[in-house]
């Protein structure tokens, strides 16, 4: 009758692999125990090593030699009375291995990897070059780093049990880093590497062959450097070890190695270690006292442009010198100016206004005004209208110019020459105050004929398309002001009916009788009634962009592509750190045109 397998996974302290090495290298064997379980594999720091908890429902995989499938999953339960051992289990009824008393040999590993070839008892993995701490003295990283493989095991007769025996793949390096006696400052370091003359020290792709024991990871793509950074920054100091711990692949580095240690402020301090060959399960350790004086900086930080003037749709590259510990970028668009780091950016709806206008008579094409005033109170009187302060806002509605000829507006001839003057946000000129807006209207003299100007069409509204105001009915609004420079040509701006059908009823006139001469000037006025304001919504603050979030490495470079034509205020806002850790805020402004 045939019985399920099961395997047993039996732990074992690891006696040193009997490789001596040069005295500067300090080595422990990993050590293994079953003890308390925790959530998952840990490895924490034990004496002058490293030691490995197992933790409940860790999962292995499983090859046999009389299979034609294998990688079969395996999840481990830990003995209640043998903390040293434990029994695992199937995790799937259709992927387990049945035992028929024949010879068999079994190959495992650790971590279990679902994408592994059924067929192929060959673990293939990679290891990092950059790998990343928590702090000072914490090794629970290395068990995202690192693989186990058992040595193969052969069961034959009436036993369906196996017993594995894990050893690590890969090695381990720690650095002991302090500051050397008598040094004064405290030195944050952001990140550790070491550095290889003519071996790999990790791996893009390895593999490993379970079938043969004491086989060592095949490095097909590898890195000769390994770098391991901080989540938060150990402070080195006198008197006491900050701990790193790197997983490195075996192998013989007949060259010396280097040891770079990069302070907060982005300078690096190198040290020389000697040439060793690293040794799957040892942990390689150094002490490394350090000299504020061992600490140099590269290159002083700053920021440059490619270029300051450039098209819309272009790029901008900027290049980044030295090391900082944030960097933003303001563009001096809207939403990311500067300017509004710190000042909420109030977001005003817009209000348009335009009209239909001609010009008929005279020889005068500048003789109407647009102006705004956010003082006016509407009182219709001259007097009220110029004590009043008033913005230009004429050149915005590009008004025609051109002079019809004699010709009244009431037929279809003279009316459908009216030009349209220009959709104008007239809220722009008024900082978010209530407005009012006034046609200011003057014929001066010894310009030939008649002066006469026709406005009709006028109308006012919001972004949503709503109208605001608009000249419906005859002789409400706009109300039509004579200065007092009228006399006896009083009573000629107002209201004239233009013929049904035009698109509108009415049509407003500015006129002047007959040539004036000397020093006469007329002048008019029409009062909008509505007094107009912008809703306000309140933005905050504009945001910058994170070029260098904090903990990140300092970019060489940074580009941006300014897609509309205008001036622009780039600033970077740039943290950098001095070598104890203090920080200092740095702005580096340049002015972009595009065009």
């Amino acid at each position: 009758m045939k019985k399920i397998f099961t395997t047993a996974f039996l732990f074992l302290l690891f006696a040193s692999c009997a490789k001596q090495e040069p005295a500067a290298w300090q080595t422990t064997a990993m050590r293994f125990s079953a003890s308390v379980p925790e959530p998952r594999t840990v490895f924490k720091p034990s004496g002058d090593g490293v030691s490995v908890t197992w933790a409940q429902d860790d999962t292995v995989g499983i090859w046999s030699s009389n299979s034609n499938v294998g990688n079969y999953p395996y999840v481990a339960g830990i003995d209640k009375t043998d903390a040293t051992r434990a029994q695992f289990s199937v995790v799937s009824e259709d992927r387990m291995f049945l035992y028929d008393g024949a010879s068999s040999t079994y190959y495992a590993y650790w971590p279990y990897n679902p994408s592994l070839d059924e067929r192929t008892p060959e673990l293939r993995f990679s290891l990092p070059s950059l790998q990343r701490q928590k702090s000072a003295g914490d090794a629970s990283h290395l068990s995202g780093l690192s693989i186990f493989k058992a040595d193969p095991v052969t069961v034959s007769g009436s036993s369906a049990q196996a017993d594995f025996v894990f050893r690590p793949a890969l090695s381990n390096i720690h650095f002991a880093l302090a500051m050397d006696a008598g040094q004064t400052l405290s030195v944050p370091i952001r990140k550790v590497r070491l550095v290889s003359a003519d071996a790999p020290l990790s791996a893009a792709s390895a593999s490993i062959d379970l079938k043969t024991a004491g086989s060592l990871p095949v490095v097909g793509e590898g890195a000769t450097d390994v770098t391991l950074s901080f989540e938060t920054m150990p402070a080195l100091v006198t008197g006491s070890n900050a701990d790193a711990y790197l997983a490195v692949v075996p192998g013989k580095h007949q060259a010396a190695l280097t040891a770079e240690v990069t302070a907060v402020d982005g300078s690096v301090a190198s040290y020389s270690l000697p040439a060793v060959e690293f040794v799957p399960g040892k942990i390689y350790s150094r002490e490394i006292k350090v000299k504020e004086t061992d600490f140099v900086q590269a290159e002083p930080f700053d920021i440059s442009a490619s270029s300051l003037s450039i098209a819309a749709g272009q790029t901008v590259d900027f290049s980044i010198s030295g090391a900082a510990s944030e960097i933003e970028f303001w563009s001096g668009e809207k939403f990311h100016d500067y300017a509004y780091a710190a000042t909420d950016r109030i977001d005003y709806e817009k209000i348009y206004m335009t009209f239909l206008q001609a010009l008929l008579a005279g020889g005068q094409g500048d003789c109407l005004e647009v102006k705004l005033s956010t003082d006016f109170n509407g009182t219709k009187t001259e007097t009220a209208i110029l004590s009043s302060t008033w913005t230009d806002i004429t050149d915005a509605f590009k008004l025609d110019t051109e002079i019809m000829g004699t010709g009244n507006p009431n037929s279809a001839t003279n009316y459908y020459k009216f030009k349209k003057a220009a959709d104008v946000a007239v809220s722009d000129y008024a900082a978010g105050k209530p407005f009012r807006v006034v046609l200011f209207w003057h014929a001066l003299p010894d310009k030939g004929g008649r002066t006469v100007s026709w406005i009709t069409g006028l109308k006012v509204w919001n972004a949503d398309g709503v109208l605001m105001n608009q000249d419906e009915s005859k002789g409400t609004n706009p109300f039509i002001i004579e200065g007092a420079s009228y006399g006896t040509d009083s009573n000629h701006c107002g209201w004239f009916d233009i013929p049904a059908g035009l698109g509108t009823s009415n049509c407003l006139r500015f006129f002047s009788t007959f040539t004036l001469t000397g020093t006469a000037e007329r002048h008019a006025y029409a009062v909008i009634d509505n007094s107009f304001q912008s809703k306000q919504t309140n933005l905050g603050p504009d945001k910058p962009a994170a070029v260098q979030k904090a903990g990140e490495d300092t970019p060489s470079a940074y580009s941006y592509t300014f897609e509309q034509p205008g001036t622009y205020n780039v600033v970077f806002v740039s943290t950098v750190m001095a070598l104890d850790g203090s920080s200092t805020k740095l702005n580096k402004s340049f002015t972009i045109t595009v065009s």
